[in-house]
């Protein structure tokens, strides 16, 4: 049982996450996603090259992301059971 602010979680799962936002968040995605999208196309060869040489990972064609968008929230909270 987790309680933050007032709120009561529980759960019979034997694992889990939770997470709450009580102050509520705004959400914030980009505009021009073709002008991204363009420009990713055009240096994603260049970007895996610095992934897998530079940076030592070794990631697959797939394994990066354009993040366009996100929720900002002035506070949150968090719970875990394991």
């Amino acid at each position: 049982m987790i309680r933050n602010s007032g709120l009561t979680f529980e759960s019979a799962a034997s694992e889990g996450a939770i997470l709450t936002v009580p102050n509520g968040c705004r959400k914030q995605d980009l505009r021009m996603i073709a002008e991204f999208r363009q420009y990713m196309t055009a240096h994603l060869e260049s970007w895996y090259k610095f992934a897998n040489v530079k940076m030592g990972l070794e990631t697959h064609n797939g394994d990066l992301r354009l993040v366009i968008g996100c929720h900002k929230a002035p506070s949150w909270g968090m719970g875990l059971r394991e």
